[in-house]
């Protein structure tokens, strides 16, 4: 077997857990609801020496994921609740194993890498612990070789490679898995690797406590046998060589110990497998008896094993990068695109306004202002241009001549943001102070003020319904509010930082925010709560866009990258390093296919989405 489209496509489906498996535990029963309500429990689909794991609903929005319920084995239910005993009555030894399965969620939640499982919650319930990650659709390689007996050189070189650049990740961050096996291996159905079971990893992080050790004979090297073993990331390459060994040869390795009394390790093509001299070579390493001989790293691993030519699946979108354009003097602070998404207007730091033909692919003019441009906003039916500059001034331009129509406000208190409402009646301008001015359009002079925030209104957005208005300020919040009363609905709070962006869904029922934090926060509109954080930008977070159908989210950050996101599983889908210097604004035009995105860099970037059949042409 060496077609990964091939394996894929034969994937085993989950097997149902054996009576032997559970040791006597019972499995909470399907329709169980927990948080309140929040998960309902469907099937249990797995288990371990931890615990019992189901797949779940989150009844909020619809998702489908995965609950770990933390039952060791030789522990019992207590009746009429979730609470679990030792049999042995070992509380200490209980209590040792509920403090590892709480750091399991502490090590993976630092963690936001495609090869690492995704955990989103922990929660105690009447008693039990529930722990929530995402649901995985594939098989584990444990369950691929007892279907396949063994796999070919490339494909097996190319699971293991994938497993050798998430080790790289872990390894740097100071932390040693400590269990790797095909067990612990998850093949998605699209093609990713993931790394199950961080539970190991307490051990090391728990020194000078009694804890349960952590191997598995024959993925385990020798000194990790040891009573006082010192955790290091040469543990995990021998069992990532020991994980490559049977891949090809349909077993493990012997067992460390037996080999240091003299049991000889076969060569892989003693044992039938065609194998290139490079990875015997590899593999002679990297199962090295001795630590020191074997590779000195993760990345070391990676030079030495052969880089096999696989065809990886396509999944999601892709995107083809474009010329980007340029003009601009300084910085860009803010592009905009017209209702119909042919035209897009761009300001920069130094009061030039610039129309881009978005199908003619040039700049059609530039206007320059007198003073500092803050913000622009175009009018729905685009009529006009609103340009906010410095010292509160706001001036409206004829969008078809770029002639002026006249200054609608002027002095303090300072305008922050700018929008016109989806129905084009009123300008609203976020202030400095946190206040929001509506600005009639229809009767001249005629204003509304909203006590919205206690600092600067950073970003002004509406909901798909055009009912609800969201605002995200400096003072470390979010709002919506209800432009028919005047009354806010919410407030979202947690960040720790500036919230720079508050967007709505194509769908209406989520707003994420974005901020000095790097976090994007996810809430439910209805409930107000939050339920999904999204890690992975370096710096701060100053716009994000959904996309019509809500399944994916654009965001991009001042660590120069725009990141997209999978939001049925809330994963980094995609990483764009786009330029050298912030990224501050986004657009997407559905007439061109293509997502424009600005910041200090002086360059409006391009990235068009491919079509199916153009993405089946690039790969």
């Amino acid at each position: 077997m060496n077609d990964l489209s091939e394996l894929l496509g034969s994937l085993p489906e989950h097997r149902k857990v054996s009576e032997l498996e559970m040791e006597g535990r019972v499995p909470l029963p399907p329709g169980t609801q927990l948080a309140k309500g929040d998960y309902t429990l469907n099937e249990m689909i797995g288990c371990g020496s931890f615990g019992l794991i189901y797949s779940a609903t989150d009844t909020r929005i619809g998702q489908e994921l995965a609950i770990k319920e933390f039952f060791p084995l030789g522990c019992v239910r207590e009746e009429n609740s979730y609470q679990i005993r030792a049999l042995d009555n070992d509380h200490a030894a209980l209590s040792v194993l509920k403090t590892q399965f709480e750091e399991e969620f502490k090590v993976l939640e630092r963690f936001e890498r495609p090869g690492i499982v995704k955990v989103y919650d922990l929660f105690p319930e009447n008693g039990g612990f529930f722990l929530v990650m995402e649901l995985l659709q594939g098989a584990t390689l444990e369950e691929i070789l007892r279907r396949h007996q063994a796999l070919g050189e490339k494909l097996a070189l190319w699971l293991i490679r994938r497993l050798a650049h998430t080790l790289e990740t872990i390894h740097l961050s100071g932390l040693v898995h400590g269990d790797i096996k095909p067990e612990n291996l998850f093949l998605t159905n699209h093609g990713l690797l993931i790394l199950l079971d961080f539970g190991a990893v307490n051990h090391y992080l728990t020194k000078g406590q009694k804890s349960p050790r952590f191997l598995t004979p024959g993925y385990a090297p020798p000194e990790q046998y040891q009573s006082r073993s010192v955790p290091d990331p040469a543990n995990d390459l021998y069992a990532v060589g020991a994980t490559l060994y049977e891949l090809l040869t349909g077993s493990p390795p012997p067992d460390a110990i037996e080999r240091t009394k003299g049991s000889r390790l076969p060569p892989p093509t003693h044992k039938g497998a065609a194998v290139s001299n490079a990875t015997v070579t590899a593999l002679a390493q990297t199962l090295s008896l001795t630590s020191e001989k074997r590779p000195a790293s993760a990345h070391a691993l990676l030079n030495l094993l052969p880089a096999p030519d696989v065809q990886a699946p396509i999944s999601g979108v892709a995107w083809e990068q474009l010329p980007s354009w340029d003009g601009h003097r300084q910085g860009i602070l803010r592009i905009r695109l017209t209702s119909d998404g042919k035209l897009l207007a761009s300001a920069d730091k130094s009061g030039q306004l610039r129309l881009w033909s978005l199908q003619q692919e040039r700049c059609m003019g530039a206007v320059e202002m007198e003073r500092e441009i803050i913000d622009i906003a175009i009018h729905p039916e685009d009529k006009w241009l609103a340009v906010s500059v410095v010292g509160g001034q706001i001036d409206l331009m004829d969008f078809s001549t770029g002639k002026p129509e006249g200054t609608i406000r002027s002095g303090a208190p300072p305008v922050s943001s700018l929008a016109f409402t989806p129905d084009g009646n009123y300008l609203v301008c976020g202030l400095y102070d946190g206040r929001v001015e509506l600005r009639s359009l229809i009767f001249k002079g005629k204003k509304k003020i909203l006590r919205a925030h206690d600092a600067s209104v950073n970003r002004i957005e509406f909901s798909p319904s055009g009912r609800l208005m969201s605002l995200a300020s400096n003072d470390r919040s979010a709002s919506i509010w209800d432009l028919k009363t005047g009354r806010r609905v919410r407030a979202f709070e947690g960040h720790h930082r500036p919230v720079q962006v508050a967007r709505f869904s194509c769908c209406g029922r989520f707003l994420t925010t974005g901020g000095g934090d790097m976090l994007l926060r996810v809430f439910d509109v209805k409930r107000g709560d939050e339920f999904r954080r999204l890690k992975g930008h370096e710096a701060m977070v100053w716009d994000v866009l959904y996309t019509e159908d809500s399944d994916s989210l654009l965001s991009c950050a001042a660590d120069r990258t725009v990141r997209l996101w999978d939001m049925h599983n809330f994963r980094e889908t995609a990483c764009f390093p786009l330029s050298e210097a912030w990224l501050c604004s986004m657009a997407f035009s559905t007439a061109t296919s293509t997502l424009y995105v600005a910041g200090v860099d002086k360059t409006i970037h391009r990235m068009r989405m491919l079509s199916e059949k153009e993405q089946a042409l690039w790969s």
